[in-house]
């Protein structure tokens, strides 16, 4: 029985012994950084088809560009260049024998009234916002009536860029 005692007592005063614990305080900061990205998943052809240089009407053609952005970014351009024929601010294709030269525009609106602002080394840009995901932006292109061309494949290629800050 004394050995009993003995063990309780010891365990009592284990568990009535203080414990002593400091404190300090600290600070818990984060950097919240958002991934995110722009791209253009492709850019169709543009193709007018045949054009008659008599016909006293232009000639109209679209092409899609297929663009992908984060949720988080909703901001962004859209860069066309002037292409590999231009003269000035005037886009042109062209074909080779005879090396001659047919005239055409880009637009961004389907009433083609907001030229893609061409000059060298100048693309035009466009704007959009969305909430992330895919977005179709269309490329509105017209040939103006009454271009006198020999007859041929006529050719351009324009290069299409996005621009963006995260």
């Amino acid at each position: 029985m004394k050995r009993i005692l003995f063990l309780a007592l010891a365990i009592t005063a284990l568990c009535t012994h203080p414990v002593l614990a400091a404190t300090a305080d600290m600070s818990v900061t984060a950097t919240f950084r958002t991934p995110t990205s722009v791209t253009i998943n492709s850019a169709s052809d543009m193709i007018f088809g045949s054009y008659n240089p008599l016909a006293p009407t232009s000639l109209d053609a679209t092409s899609t560009i297929v663009v992908t952005s984060t949720p988080w970014q909703r901001w962004y351009e859209i860069f066309v260049s002037v292409g590999n024929n231009p003269s000035g601010s005037q886009r042109r294709m062209s074909k080779l024998s005879p090396p001659t030269t047919l005239n055409y525009d880009l637009f961004w609106d389907p009433s083609r009234t907001i030229p893609v602002l061409s000059s060298q080394g100048a693309p035009g840009a466009m704007e959009n916002g969305t909430s992330g995901g895919e977005t179709d932006v269309t490329l509105y292109g017209r040939i103006p009536a009454l271009q006198s061309a020999p007859d041929g494949n006529y050719a351009d290629m324009v290069t299409v860029f996005v621009s963006y800050t995260p």
